[in-house]
Parts: C-alpha cells; structure tokens; sequence
C-alpha cells in the first residue's frame, strides 16, 4: 500500500491518494480493469475497477476518492482496510492492512 501525492491535471495541485500496488505479477495477463472490493473498518464495501499498468508485470490499484472528501479521509479515520482484488487466471487476493498511524503519513507526504 502507497500514500503518494497526486493529480488529476498535469500542472493542478496534488492531493493525497492511496494505492495499492502489485509487483511483478507472473503469470497475470493482460487485464482492462481489475476488480476490487474494500472496506474501511466495519463501513460500507465498496466496488471498483481500475487497474494502471505498469513495467515488468506490476499493477496499481489506485482506491478513489469518495463523495467531495478528502480522499484519504476514510484511511486516515479507520483502524483497518481490507482489500479483496480480483486477478484474472488467478486466486483471488485478500489483503487486510491495519492502518492505525495513517494520518501521520498523509502528514508526513505534505502535498501541495
């Protein structure tokens, strides 16, 4: 799991973004979207796809924003997220992070 700074424009203001990131992945194919389902704590589950290729078999999950929060506000409130990721001509990977001490790390990154 990542906590970076982010943009959706090329020159806007970055924010916080949480990724997670699988490298390499052997014997993963070519996928469009990857499916997830993840949860913060005992809260919603939440459906996604998306999935950003990357070099030598790697892929990055990068978990949306939600509503006009901040988008590592669920992180930084939660205790713990579990990640259920959906890899094609594979298992299944269930993936339970314990997140306590989050919000020192979106401090830390100091996006501008």
């Amino acid at each position: 799991m990542i906590i970076s700074c982010g943009s959706p424009f090329l020159n806007g203001p970055t924010h916080p973004q949480l990724t997670i990131l699988f490298t390499p992945l052997q014997h993963m194919s070519h996928a469009a979207a990857i499916a997830t389902r993840y949860r913060f704590d005992e809260g919603p589950i939440r459906d996604y796809k998306l999935q950003i290729p990357g070099k030598n078999g790697s892929y990055a999950v990068m978990l949306p924003k939600m509503s006009d929060q901040d988008s590592v506000a669920d992180l930084v409130a939660a205790r713990r997220l579990r990640a259920e990721v959906y890899l094609p001509h594979s298992t299944n990977v269930l993936l339970d992070f314990n997140v306590v001490g989050a919000a020192d790390a979106v401090r830390a990154i100091a996006c501008q």
